[in-house]
Formats: structure tokens, C-alpha cells, sequence
């Protein structure tokens, strides 16, 4: 029987999702700001989970209902068989939203909906479990998260250095550009592009390492097996400022699998020349705290596309910075770290 499900992203992120949710067999997938609704099985979405790249979580649509006042809210939350997925070893935790609505205070809303499924099943573990409750216009949305820790936390990434950009961001850009050849991060951190784009390319699931909730629900779904990854002769080139963050993303790279990734200690400003077959650089330059200069992305990228015209170059700025390129150069805007940023891509020439 098929449910329905929720995967939430970042708002300018949607494309690369819904794209990706039907690859991976997601029903009836609608966007929205913010994420895509889906339907799926209960196998089926199992699948999708361990197979998604880029959503942040993904939910299940329990329950929607008007609900304006707090015995509504019991009553209607207290309807559903929650021991269908909870158990005894499970721990609540309540999110709660609300908004244009006369039940408008999330501790009770919160508070509320904790009693109502405390009526229907025992909840007194270690184990965490997210339930969200949103109310908007009097309408109450009740989601069960399937992920456990943000799907962003790959499992693999043993050694983070500072400021890194997420894997699941990270694998949406690299999704709305699909690369085919060379890829190389000349500001690579703790080698989150590099590894996304080899996992991208030889198809190791994200799920291969970690872990969900729903993995601890009272029906837990069958144990995937996952398939070999195929083989590829591209290459995926690292390089950094910081020794530190070379050395970090080699071990990460080993943890998932893809050793053949390398990274090597390097100024960007000193490169200039690549031994691979020409293809994408992409990097998330350092901005906002992260640096004084703040021309400094903009210097970093025409100075990677001077050096290296056969390339084409792709990167995350803030808004604001003008890299002389044209609208249509433009990929998506979204936010990354709490700034408004851009993702620009200059094909080579």
C-alpha cells in the first residue's frame, strides 16, 4: 500500500531533488518550496532513503486534520496506531510549527500531541524519534522522520575540518550540472565534492554507511543489499591551502570507499596545471566569516578561469558578488550557512 512521504531541502534545491526521487522510483512526486512530496511503499521508500543524495530528512505523512483547539488536537492525534511504528524503546521528541492558526503556542502544541501518542503506545527509551507538528491555517500535519541524524551525516566523514559545505548540497549541484569527466575541488576542505561526485559516478548509495530511524521502528523494513559499484577511469582531484584538510579528506576518502581520490596540499593561486583530461572545478570558495577579503571569491575564480580555459568552472559565492558572468550563467540561488548565495557555472571555452 503506498504512503505518502515528504523529503524536505533547502528552498532553490528542489530540481535537483525531484529529479533524483524519480530515478529512484518515488511516486506521484510533487514539489514545493522547501522539498517534495511522494508517495511510495513502505519497501519502496526504504530504497529511496538509503538511495537519496540529497535531501536534509524525509518524512512520513501520518496524519492531517483541522484541529483549533488543544482537545481537538488530543483526540485527533491520539487516533492514529502509533505502536505501528513506535515502541517502548523509543524516546519523543516534538517539533512543532505553527502558523495563522488559534492553536498557536508550540510547547502546548507540543505538549499536546507527546500525551496523545503516550495514549497509544509506551515511549520511555533511548532511542530518538522526531515527530513534527505542524499546524497552518488550522490545519494540523502530523510527520514521522524516517532519517534519525540529518541525511547530510554520511557516515563516512571521519576527519571534518572547518566550515565544510554539506554533502547533501553538495551532491544536488553536482546533480544540476552532471558532470562527465574530471572532477577537481581546488578548495576541497575535507574532500565533500570530490567524494559526492566519485560516489555519484561509480553509484554507492549514501545509505551504504549509516544508519536510520526507521531502521528502529517496530516494523523494521528488510535489510538492503547493496550492489557493487561499477568502475570508472575519471579522475577526482582535491587540493587545499591547509595541509590538515589534504590529509583529512584522504582518510575520508579511504572510509567511503573511493581511496582512488586524491588531494594534495596546494594554494589555488599556485595552480596551474592539472594532470587529468580537462573537466569541472567546483568549490565553495571561503566567504563571510570564513575570510577577511571579501573580493577573495571573485579573485579565486577568475583566476581559475584564466589559468585554465579548457575547464569549465563552477562555484558558490554570496549574492552579491559580481563574477562578471551572465544571468544565464546562474544555476540556482539558495542558502548555504545562513548567507544568500549563488551557484555560477562557466562552461570552458
Amino acid at each position: 500500500m503506498s504512503q505518502t512521504y515528504f523529503a524536505s531541502i533547502s528552498p532553490g534545491l528542489e530540481d535537483a531533488l525531484v529529479q533524483e526521487l524519480r530515478e529512484l522510483g518515488a511516486r506521484k512526486v510533487v514539489p514545493t518550496r522547501g522539498g517534495a512530496e511522494f508517495e511510495s511503499t513502505y519497501a519502496k521508500v526504504y530504497t529511496i532513503l538509503n538511495g537519496c543524495r540529497c535531501a536534509t530528512r524525509i518524512w512520513l505523512r501520518v496524519d492531517n486534520f483541522k484541529a483549533t483547539n488543544r482537545r481537538e488536537l488530543f483526540k485527533k492525534s491520539a487516533r492514529t496506531d502509533w505502536a505501528r511504528w513506535l515502541g517502548p524503546n523509543h524516546k519523543l521528541e516534538i517539533q512543532a510549527r505553527a502558523s495563522r492558526s488559534r492553536l498557536i503556542h508550540t510547547g502546548i502544541i507540543q505538549d499536546t500531541v507527546t500525551e496523545a501518542i503516550a495514549s497509544r503506545v509506551e515511549t520511555n527509551g533511548e532511542i530518538p524519534q522526531l515527530v513534527m507538528a505542524r499546524i497552518d491555517d488550522d490545519r494540523c500535519t502530523l510527520s514521522l522522520d524516517l532519517s534519525g541524524d540529518l541525511l547530510f551525516k554520511r557516515g563516512w566523514k571521519t576527519n571534518p575540518v572547518a566550515a565544510p559545505i554539506r554533502e547533501t548540497t553538495a551532491a544536488c549541484l553536482l546533480r544540476l550540472i552532471a558532470p562527465t569527466t574530471t572532477v577537481v575541488d581546488p578548495t576541497c576542505g575535507s574532500g565533500t565534492f570530490v567524494i559526492e561526485a566519485a560516489h555519484l559516478a561509480l553509484g554507492i548509495e549514501p545509505g551504504r554507511f549509516r544508519s536510520f530511524a526507521m531502521d528502529t521502528w517496530s516494523s523494521p523494513p528488510d535489510t538492503l543489499e547493496f550492489t557493487d559499484p561499477t568502475s570508472t577511469t575519471r579522475r577526482f582531484l582535491g587540493f587545499d591551502i591547509n595541509p590538515d584538510a589534504a590529509e583529512a579528506a584522504t582518510a575520508n576518502a579511504k572510509a567511503a570507499e573511493v581511496p582512488f581520490c586524491t588531494f594534495a596540499q596546494t594554494d589555488l593561486f599556485e595552480l596551474s596545471q592539472i594532470e587529468a583530461e580537462p573537466g569541472l572545478m567546483i568549490f565553495n570558495p571561503p566567504y563571510g566569516h570564513r575570510v577577511g577579503e571579501s573580493d577573495a571569491p571573485k579573485r579565486m575564480f577568475g583566476h581559475l578561469r584564466e589559468t585554465f580555459p579548457d575547464w569549465s568552472i563552477a562555484c558558490v559565492v554570496p549574492a552579491e558578488v559580481d563574477l562578471g558572468l551572465s544571468d544565464e550563467a546562474c544555476v540556482t540561488s539558495f542558502s548555504n550557512g545562513g548567507i544568500d548565495v549563488k551557484f555560477w557555472l562557466s562552461r570552458n571555452s
